[in-house]
């Protein structure tokens, strides 16, 4: 997948937590439907395919993980702090100047020129694909 536009990466980066809460609640989801299996002792054909659903769903968080470290390393440390704040930890505007001193202007300033930076960017496939 590659990130074409910078409202792409926005959109990206914008999605990453919802994604990331997805994945763990299919994880449950499964895991939960194989207890039941291993509990109530039906079903134990159906307790392989849930397992191999969770280690999939895994496996899409670690490369929505590598997706998330590579867009990172692209980028100096101000807009890595910037990004961080603003997606990873989901801090808003107004506050950002507590959390990154910096002012609310100076980090969207920072914000906008690590947008550009991403632009073209590619990522590894998996989990980041599932939106295309």
């Amino acid at each position: 997948m590659v990130l074409k536009t910078e409202n792409e990466v926005k959109k990206w980066l914008r999605g990453l937590p919802l994604l990331r809460k997805e994945l763990s609640m299919r994880i449950e989801f499964f895991s939960d439907l194989a207890r039941e299996c291993k509990k109530s002792g039906t079903g134990i054909r159906h307790e392989g395919y849930y397992l191999n659903q969770i280690d999939t769903l895994h496996e899409q968080i670690k490369i929505l993980e590598k997706n998330v470290e590579y867009a990172l390393d692209l980028l100096d440390p101000d807009e890595r702090a910037v990004i961080s704040a603003r997606y990873i930890k989901n801090i808003m505007w107004d506050a950002m100047e507590f959390h990154i001193h910096y002012s609310r202007r100076q980090a969207i300033r920072i914000h906008d020129r690590a947008l550009k930076r991403l632009a073209g960017a590619e990522l590894k496939g998996g989990a980041a694909d599932e939106k295309d």
